[in-house]
């Protein structure tokens, strides 16, 4: 299955269609877009960032460019529709989407130097390898180990990537700030002169800094920078293409014996980047800039060893994936509104691969109890990908609504579809957490990225119903015990989670937002255009926050991708 490409002419004159809804251009607003991440060692941290848009009912910055596919489209739709979520979601936010430093951002001037202690940074190792390799296999464990115990590397490369290995993996154990000190560390021999010294465990350590670390600590833009910067750091050292020796090595029995040669190695770094990349892109709407083009790139995937290593089929399976994810974030950044027809396509084609992934997954592990990680990471993206292409659906529903003033159901189907996953994410992440900090985290995300169905469907039904008296709300029974579980999941997984993290709350403020809507509309009795007098639908919030702030921070109305 291949989705038809939109092809844009190089000729000038050439108007390419654009989706309806690009009616204001960014030059009309007079301001560019700007972010402004603090970094992972400052001492006031966003609870939210730019990218989530946590903290989009209290600030009303410019924000980075997000299209159809992002947090910031989806609460901007249902603000739109309910004015009161905003309201309530301000209230539960308070004035500053900023917190005072905790656990998980310590200032590098509050933390005394760590002595080197070589049985803490083993079980820190040991964490790394029990968790984020699992994932993403960028090193050979036993060459890390050996070099490590050896005591005598000190060039800028290796401690980068040692001190980068240390911080996920205090992260792992649970330490509240010691990970920062690593990334300190790791900072001091990572600046710009790393581009300058192009090498694979250069590579490494930014692949870990932004496929890992600046997403868990809020900085989400500057992770998208860096995997920039690595994967042109990948094609300079020719990752992006099979090695000349590859074929005479794989015939070599010597090195088919080996743990791992350099030509796997490379594969492996190349693919568990892609697989990063992709990850981080799935819900920001953004061109893949050129992540993978089989036109110019030839990298094989990891070679499958006898035995087999269950670790390298967990990248096999995440590639493929991937790849699958890539092309749909592609098609996701064009201009042109996606169709139903291509969402069912991109939907049986990852039922495809979740079928085959299941079976060998539930085997593997079995086997290796450490992959329950990466089949839950796994699992719950590949539900968050579905979810994905209906809420764009959805989306346009409400755009449509918003522009009309007309009750819009051209797509319940995507409703309905996307109301099931949902309930099936919040279900499988109930019934398969882990209890660990960094496997919680990534279940708190997408835990928070399915209740964006249901609170959207919800926004869309109230506003319905305004517009159309004696319109069904039965869906909204749906949507309020889908929010209720997810809500229950939040509070079992609560121990675990980052202090500085805002997903619940940000959650009970949208839904306490609709409840109060509904109750508005219910008491209003509508005229024969179905608008009433809901003009007047939070006046104390509308006063402090005119609907012209309201409107510039509206990003998924100027965006060309929605």
């Amino acid at each position: 299955m291949h989705a038809t490409a939109l092809v844009v002419s190089n000729d000038s004159s050439y108007q390419v269609q654009r989706d309806d809804s690009t009616t204001i251009s960014d030059t009309e607003e007079g301001q560019e877009r700007r972010w402004d991440e603090p970094t992972p060692q400052s001492q006031n941290m966003h609870v939210a960032d730019d990218v989530n848009a946590l903290d989009m009912a209290t600030e009303n910055q410019r924000r980075s460019y997000l299209g159809v596919a992002s947090m910031s489209a989806t609460l901007n739709a249902i603000f739109k529709l309910c004015p009161c979520t905003r309201h309530h979601l301000a209230t539960r936010q308070g004035t500053t989407g900023r917190v005072t430093a905790t656990s998980n951002a310590v200032s590098s001037n509050s933390i005394a130097p760590v002595s080197t202690n070589l049985a803490r940074e083993q079980r820190y190792i040991a964490f790394y390898f029990d968790t984020v390799h699992g994932i993403t296999p960028l090193l050979n464990e036993e060459d890390f180990c050996a070099t490590h115990a050896a005591g005598q590397r000190q060039d800028r490369s290796w401690l980068a990537l040692l001190n980068m290995v240390l911080a996920l993996g205090a992260i792992s154990s649970g330490s509240g700030s010691l990970h920062t000190y690593y990334y300190n560390q790791a900072r001091c021999n990572m600046g710009f002169d790393c581009l300058g010294s192009g090498n694979l465990e250069s590579l490494q350590a930014l692949c870990l800094l932004g496929g890992y670390y600046l997403h868990y600590v809020n900085s989400p833009n500057m992770a998208y920078a860096v995997l920039g910067a690595a994967h042109r750091m990948a094609i300079a050292l020719g990752l992006h293409r099979e090695s000349a020796s590859s074929n005479a090595d794989s015939q070599s029995k010597e090195a088919s014996n080996r743990p791992c040669n350099i030509v796997e190695q490379r594969r492996r770094i190349w693919w568990s980047l892609f697989c990063l990349d992709t990850w981080s892109g799935m819900t920001l709407g953004r061109p893949t800039c050129g992540r993978w083009d089989s036109g110019t790139m030839d990298t094989e995937l990891p070679t499958l060893p006898s035995p087999p290593d269950f670790i390298i089929s967990s990248l096999i399976a995440s590639t493929r994936f991937c790849l699958i994810v890539h092309q749909i974030q592609e098609r996701l950044a064009q201009f042109n509104r996606i169709t139903l027809a291509e969402v069912s396509a991109y939907d049986q084609e990852l039922q495809r691969w979740h079928e085959i992934s299941a079976v060998n997954f539930r085997t593997s592990t079995q086997s290796m109890p450490s992959l329950k990680i990466a089949w839950q990471f796994m699992n719950d993206r590949y539900l968050n990908s579905r979810m994905t292409l209906y809420r764009c659906l959805v989306l346009y529903d409400a755009h449509d609504m918003i522009q009309t003033g007309i009750a819009v159901h051209g797509c319940e189907l995507a409703m309905t579809v996307g109301l099931a996953l949902a309930e099936e994410a919040i279900e499988t992440i109930t019934l398969n957490w882990i209890p660990s900090c960094f496997s919680v985290w990534s279940s708190t995300w997408y835990l928070f990225q399915a209740c964006m169905v249901p609170l959207l469907c919800a926004a869309i039904t109230t506003k319905a119903a305004q517009l159309q008296p004696g319109a069904s709300t039965a869906i909204l029974d749906r949507c309020h015990a889908t929010l209720n579980k997810a809500q229950e999941q939040f509070e079992e997984i609560r121990p675990w989670m980052k202090s500085a993290d805002r997903g619940p709350d940000v959650i009970a403020g949208l839904n306490e937002g609709l409840a109060s809507q509904i109750r508005v509309f219910a008491a209003e009795m509508p005229d024969p255009h179905g608008f009433g007098d809901s003009s007047h639908v939070c006046d104390e919030w509308l006063s402090e926050a005119s609907w012209k702030a309201l409107l510039a921070d509206n990003e998924w109305l100027l965006d060309d991708t929605f």
